[in-house]
């Protein structure tokens, strides 16, 4: 495999582990030696609930029906026979039979009793629900049938990501989720996720404002605070629950946007063993190595009565990948020299050509200059190599009575590159500038997060959840040089052809930046079920967390990221959460109170509040509404990041937390071969983060005071009165101008850092802006019209919008600008009252569908659509980026032998090699075609 030599020297090493670590870990040591001990004295009382399901008219058994335990984690398939069989901690439960094409059958008070055995059967009776109903327990903190819950949430089973042409992650996973976009390119290691369009402005489009749980334990990356879900593989994976709406009541500001609970597999009686494997490859195209990929993973689960556990691992490896990219490098450059024949810059072919004679190739010199993309990323070093591998381990211990400990360790590694798309806007001044680059992600994350669960009583319950973790993240940014080609004369006097700005023989600059982050979080809470009307549960608890930045200049090559090397941050806070029942009428009550020790030490209390509502019609079908407030954290980068991404991101001390209120209507429904989901949602955010140009300059001589220049004057003045809006220190004047070096030395009062890039034309912050509204329509419909044919549809309307608050106004106002110099460049988005968000797409489309042919064969195809957006990022000229709309279609076969132990399975990937951009400015990858051969035991 071909080594990226260049970047070792920037990784590796020991880090120094924090006291706080050292107290964390021997805190959770001495716990479960304590816990292990009591395992001893303590026997663990459960009893069995056994049975057997079978068709009520035909009294054949039924095989493959899911039974689970309403208020637990706990989860029964019946075997050929029909039989079944539930291992439960003393109590009464409600267990649930389901199945696609019958009724869901229940069984309320099942009395399990310590030692003895418990006989439930279930007649399932042929026609109201074409879904067997799945009991979540994101939406309320506590299991609720998924028709019944006040929230907005979605399911994906292990098994539906098993019909995805790729799903070797969590964020693979969620690609057809009903609401959720999926978006990514380059190597495809790594995806944005967004619910329901709902991000941060640009140019930071990611995963924002949406929390990661794991089994219910808060997982979001301590660095950025974003949800890393193409962290977690998902051979761990048993389910995963997407709760879309604003959350902060229930999780805090960082489920602003939603919720993704990730569910791990648990271990049963009987020992499995699975083993998966797959070979790919890019469709071959002209100029491009052929690039390989493979991927290996295993799971072993095991179980009894006091012991359970899942161990899994994963390795992939990627030789490259190829690029649907057709533009040539160095297009805006020759585009520029074709289209302005006569200036005195560039010629027809894009070269450069200064007054001392010397000629500059753009972008990779005459090698790579004019050159596929495809060819500038097999050179060097391979810019398009990819890795991965990870471990983790879920391992339950039944501690005594009605207690339950998980414990998930686990650690991942991830290496990709990401490069940039030479299609960008054209020139329309030669002293315009465009930068080829490429981008080098390494993570390293390494974890531990526990849950105990006691039931101390039938009805009182104690849980205990906490995680320490650790996270380096390194970004590794790669301009691609220009070579200069010297004239004889200058050659002459000692100057040499070859690269500027590097060693001279390289066209690659790699810039580090590398940041280490820790955290540990711990969270208690209570549940009790009072006896009032049909049923209430009330939860209370308590949460704190602790992280630290820590930027160290050794590993980011001397330059200082942020006003400190090391940062921190705490909140503590205090919840409760209602959920009352009254016959088909649900009623769930619920706030947070969050109070933060921001990285400025002050402290800020916020109060989050939520009620829901929800009214079964019929079993299946139901009403439901909802309203509450969320509040996003703000990110470290956000307030202390010192020019970040090559000298484009600055904190803001003053900038403070985005808040939301949410609103949703929704319909549920079940038919026999109808169902799906129809949900209004307006989202109302207040403070929006917007961002702010700080290198707007003076305004020029020329036209301060000549009325020929007036157009221009008007156009420096808007930009600049703009800018002040959302300055949070003293503006300086026109005349004087701002920089991001004054910024710097009004913020820091003292010089500017040594290593902090403070030139590039594209420097901004951010800061707390003007009311946006996001609001639209979230539906997916099932369809089951033959037995062994399943259609999925969804569709996601989105209107988003500055200002202009009216819920049933679904216009979408006029185009967003964007904010221009005196010289009419692009400095980055403005926000102007009536705007449209352009970096929001109007319209999602998906469709999805499985055939089982009569011989075994599973045929599934599927496909998405994104209307037209326009990505804004500095790097183009003019600020913007369109992208085109577009429709993927991914297919799939798969094939099982000898009772479905052996798979075979053969999937194409964007099968007709689509050019899209899904993310930015980074393109999409041609068809891959991958091989896969799976087989459990």
């Amino acid at each position: 495999m071909k080594k990226m030599l260049f970047m070792k020297k920037f990784y590796g090493g020991s880090m120094r582990r924090e006291s706080v670590f050292k107290i964390t870990v021997i805190f959770i040591s001495s716990f479960l030696i304590f816990a292990l001990t009591c395992a001893g004295l303590f026997a663990a009382e459960m009893g069995f609930v056994n049975g057997k399901v079978a068709d009520k008219k035909s009294k054949s058994p039924l095989p493959g029906i899911t039974i689970t335990v309403e208020g637990k984690d706990a989860i029964g398939f019946t075997d050929d026979k029909g039989n079944y069989s539930l291992t439960l901690p003393e109590g009464t439960y409600t267990i649930r039979a389901e199945l696609l094409g019958y009724k869901t059958a229940e069984a309320k008070k099942v009395v399990v009793e310590a030692g003895e055995t418990n006989n439930v059967n279930f007649a399932l009776e042929e026609f109201e629900a074409i879904k067997g109903e799945e009991v979540v327990v994101t939406g309320e903190r506590t299991g609720v049938p998924l028709s019944k819950t006040t929230a907005s949430v979605s399911v994906v089973s292990s098994q539906q990501a098993k019909d995805l042409a790729s799903s070797g992650n969590a964020s693979d996973m969620l690609a057809y989720t009903p609401g959720v976009q999926m978006e990514g390119g380059g190597s495809g290691a790594s995806k944005t996720i967004k619910i329901r369009g709902a991000t941060i402005a640009p140019p930071k489009v990611t995963t924002a404002g949406i929390l990661m749980l794991v089994d219910g334990v808060p997982m979001n990356d301590p660095i950025s605070g974003y949800a890393s879900l193409y962290m977690i593989p998902s051979e761990n994976i048993e389910r995963i629950e997407v709760l879309k709406g604003a959350s902060s009541a229930q999780y805090g500001g960082q489920a602003a946007a939603g919720v993704i609970n990730i569910i791990t597999k648990k271990g049963k009686k009987e020992p499995r063993t699975s083993f998966d494997m797959s070979f790919g490859t890019y469709q071959s195209r002209a100029n491009a190595e052929d690039e390989y990929t493979q991927n290996y993973s295993f799971s072993h689960s095991w179980g009894n009565d006091w012991i359970d556990y899942n161990l899994s691992g994963s390795y992939g490896v990627t030789t490259g990948f190829t690029t649907a990219e057709t533009a040539k490098v160095g297009k805006v450059f020759i585009e520029f020299g074709k289209a302005y024949p006569d200036n005195k810059v560039y010629d027809r072919h894009g070269i450069k050509h200064l007054p001392n004679g010397s000629l500059i190739y753009s972008s990779g010199g005459p090698k790579y200059f004019g050159k596929d993309l495809n060819i500038l990323m097999d050179a060097g070093s391979d810019m398009d190599a990819m890795e991965r591998y990870s471990f983790n381990l879920s391992l339950g211990i039944k501690l005594f009575k009605n207690n339950t400990l998980r414990i998930n360790p686990g650690y991942s590694y991830l290496q990709f590159f990401v490069p940039f798309t030479p299609d960008m806007n054209p020139f329309k001044r030669s002293d315009d500038v465009f930068l080829q680059m490429f981008l080098n992600v390494i993570n390293k994350r390494d974890y531990i997060n526990f849950l105990d669960e006691w039931k101390i009583t039938p009805k009182l319950t104690y849980k205990l959840r906490g995680v320490v973790q650790k996270s380096t993240e390194g970004g590794i940014f790669i301009p691609v040089l220009d070579y200069v080609d010297e004239p004889l004369e200058r050659e002459a006097l000692g100057f040499k052809d070859g690269f500027a700005g590097g060693d001279g023989k390289s066209p690659f600059l790699p810039t580090p930046g590398t940041t280490i982050g820790r955290s540990w979080t711990m969270a208690n809470d209570f549940s009790y079920d009072f006896d009032i009307l049909d049923g209430n549960t009330l939860s209370v608890g308590h949460e704190y967390q602790w992280m630290k930045l820590d930027a160290p200049l050794s590993k980011n090559g001397g330059s200082q990221l942020y006003t400190k090397d090391i940062l921190y941050r705490k909140s503590s806070s205090l919840f409760f959460q209602s959920l009352q029942k009254a016959g088909k009428l649900s009623v769930s009550l619920g706030g947070r109170w969050d109070q933060m020790t921001t990285f400025i030490n002050d402290r800020e209390d916020e109060f989050s509040p939520r009620l829901g509502l929800n009214y079964e019609i019929s079993p299946g079908t139901s009403l439901r509404a909802s309203v509450g407030r969320a509040r996003r954290f703000i990110e470290f980068a956000r307030t202390n990041g010192l020019g970040q991404s090559n000298g484009v991101l600055f904190g803001n001390p003053k900038i403070g937390p985005e808040i939301n209120w949410s609103w949703e209507l929704g319909f549920k429904f079940l038919a026999k071969y109808l169902g799906g989901d129809i949900a209004y949602f307006y989202n109302d955010y207040s403070d929006f983060e917007t961002p702010v140009p700080l290198n707007i300059g003076a305004i020029p001589a020329e036209i301060a005071g000549d009325s020929a220049n007036a157009r221009a004057r008007r156009q420096y003045m808007e930009m600049y009165n703009y800018v002040r809006k959302y300055y949070p220190f003293k503006m300086p004047t026109p005349e004087e101008g701002l920089t991001a070096t004054k910024y710097m030395q009004q913020w820091l009062g003292a010089s500017v850092p040594a290593g902090v890039a403070t030139e590039n034309a594209n420097a901004g912050m951010f800061a707390n802006g003007t009311k946006v509204v996001y609001q639209g329509f979230d539906t997916s419909v099932e369809l089951n019209p033959l037995k062994d044919l399943n259609i999925n549809l969804s569709y996601l309307f989105t209107r988003a919008t500055v200002g202009n608050q009216n819920p049933f106004d679904f216009s979408q106002g006029k185009k967003q600008s964007v904010l221009l110099s005196s010289t009419s460049k692009g400095l980055g988005p403005a926000f102007h009252g009536g705007d449209r968000l352009i970096y929001i797409p109007t319209h999602v489309f998906k469709i999805s569908s499985n055939y089982t042919l009569p011989f075994g064969l599973r045929v599934i195809a599927s496909g998405r659509y994104k209307s037209e957006a326009t990505t804004i990022t500095r790097t183009a000229v003019g600020g913007t980026f369109n992208m085109p709309k577009h429709w993927i279609f991914d297919l799939k076969f798969v094939q099982p032998f000898f009772n479905n132990k052996f798979k075979l399975s053969f999937s194409i990937e964007n099968v007709f090699s689509r050019k899209y951009y899904a993310e930015s400015v980074i393109p999409s990858n041609v068809a891959r075609y991958d091989l896969g051969i799976s087989y459990s035991f």
